[in-house]
């Protein structure tokens, strides 16, 4: 009787994402979006890319909702599409990190007079002068992602911002990063791999 019951529901809730109404979405993040976040993370394993999954995977799931089958296992359709974004990311971040490391290497050989510390050391005196720049917001962002680690979700527990807000100022950190950081001659993904 409850798995009719439970059926009845799902039915129901994905005949309202099929029809386009945001609360039958919402509900299913609600309930799905730890899980996708799991899934995510055990393929990327960093917590800022497995929470750019998540958003991901539940737009692809509005975006597909005339295609989804009523009687069907939302969790199934769910889980294919966390797990083959988080591949494609994957690849798309092993080729960057390649590309990158290429980048830093000619950066390093065409910096011909300094000496690799040098460089290192300019570079970090680079950043922390544009961190006093940053707006406090911003900056606090920031450093609890790069430094500490936290994904979205606890920065934004940690501010008391909205998680969205806390994707905002990283966002407008890292415009004002390759700013600089272009101004001065040096890639930004040199921050990256010496972070």
């Amino acid at each position: 009787m409850i798995r009719v019951h439970q059926d009845i529901e799902h039915a129901i809730r994905i005949g309202a994402l099929k029809r386009g109404e945001e609360a039958a979405l919402k509900q299913l993040f609600d309930h799905y979006s730890d899980a996708v976040y799991h899934v995510a993370y055990s393929v990327l394993k960093d917590p800022f890319e497995s929470e750019e999954i998540v958003q991901d995977v539940f737009i692809k799931v509005w975006n597909a909702r005339s295609e989804l089958d009523e009687s069907g296992n939302i969790w199934t359709f769910i889980y294919v599409i966390a797990k083959r974004l988080s591949l494609n990311r994957l690849r798309d971040l092993q080729v960057q990190l390649k590309r990158r490391t290429a980048l830093a290497q000619t950066a390093i050989e065409q910096s011909g007079s300094y000496d690799q510390g040098t460089l290192i050391h300019e570079i970090l005196d680079l950043e922390n002068a544009v961190l006093e720049k940053l707006p406090e917001q911003q900056r606090r962002a920031y450093l609890l992602s790069r430094q500490e680690g936290l994904n979205h979700k606890e920065i934004a527990q940690q501010m008391n911002i909205a998680p969205n807000t806390v994707k905002n100022h990283i966002v407008q950190a890292l415009k004002t990063f390759r700013k600089h950081f272009q101004r001065f001659g040096y890639p930004l993904l040199l921050l990256f791999l010496l972070g």
